[in-house]
């Protein structure tokens, strides 16, 4: 506050009034007059004696003018630069992403946001595995599926839909209980899949495993093979369906859904480049057919 007050003692003398002063800082003659007191008294010395045509700075006030204030001034001047600079789209951006996502659903993201801050440095780490923000350096992470409680900022982005897939000459499958009887390509070691249905609600499914892959897009490959059903993010899947190099099985039945977030440490004052990113990122996936 005294800093505050010392900046303000020295617009009052360059202005030459305190109404002047209290116009250029943007508040009222009072809280200008009343912090003008606080400086006196916190020093012990009047610094002006105020009269009809304006003011007249003491012996005091000139010493401390000479001192103290110009120096204020300019600090004040190098601290609104820094703001403006600081508010400006870049330097350098590290995301941490899951190489699947990264490389297909947001494949057109990564050069419209290139072209959009152009000032701005992308740096973009791809795994499968989920990377400490802290320990890889990096400003922001996108994470896939129900994050446990951290403290982290998560902003949700959106979600995204799973579908049961199969190469086109497959079998047809028309009922859901049908599923158990068919070979099935997973990511995960588990013995069975729910479904949901919009009007019949979810149901379990109990399969037998045949084929195991971790890559989602490896796992895309197999069920192309026509040998097995898998059961896909349509983040993955949405441009074979679109080109029919697979086929949904059962259109009305999905899997559960897998929500989108951004995390990132800065809860109170995330830095400008990182707010651009997050707002362009849910932007885009409001766009995508594959997310909700």
């Amino acid at each position: 506050m005294l800093l505050n007050d010392l900046y303000l003692f020295s617009i009052i003398v360059d202005c030459g009034s305190l109404s002047r002063a209290a116009k250029q800082l943007n508040t009222t003659v009072a809280t200008v007059s009343r912090r003008l007191c606080a400086l006196e008294a916190h020093i012990g010395q009047s610094l002006l004696n105020r009269h009809a045509r304006g003011i007249h700075v003491t012996q005091a006030g000139e010493q401390l003018y000479r001192q103290y204030a110009v120096d204020l001034q300019t600090i004040q001047t190098q601290l609104t630069e820094f703001k403006s600079q600081s508010q400006l789209i870049s330097g350098r951006l590290k995301v941490l992403a899951p190489s699947n996502l990264a490389t297909t659903a947001l494949a057109d993201f990564w050069p419209e946001f290139m072209r959009t801050y152009p000032d701005l440095q992308l740096d973009i780490q791809t795994s499968n595995h989920i990377q400490d923000i802290a320990e890889q350096g990096a400003d922001c992470a996108i994470r896939v599926g129900h994050l446990p409680s951290s403290s982290l900022v998560q902003k949700r982005l959106g979600t995204i839909e799973s579908k049961l897939v199969a190469a086109p000459e497959y079998p047809d499958i028309t009922c859901v209980t049908e599923l158990s009887e068919h070979t099935f390509a997973i990511s995960q070691q588990v013995n069975n899949l729910t479904l949901s249905h919009p009007k019949q609600g979810d149901y379990k499914v109990t399969i037998t495993p045949t084929h195991f892959c971790n890559d989602i897009a490896l796992l895309k490959v197999m069920v192309k093979s026509g040998r097995c059903i898998a059961l896909l993010p349509l983040s993955e899947a949405s441009s074979c369906l679109q080109s029919g190099a697979l086929k949904t099985v059962l259109p009305q039945w999905s899997g559960v859904e897998r929500p989108v977030y951004l995390v990132t440490t800065s809860r109170k004052y995330p830095p400008p480049k990182v707010k651009a990113f997050a707002d362009m990122l849910k932007q885009f996936m409001v766009q995508q057919p594959w997310a909700s």
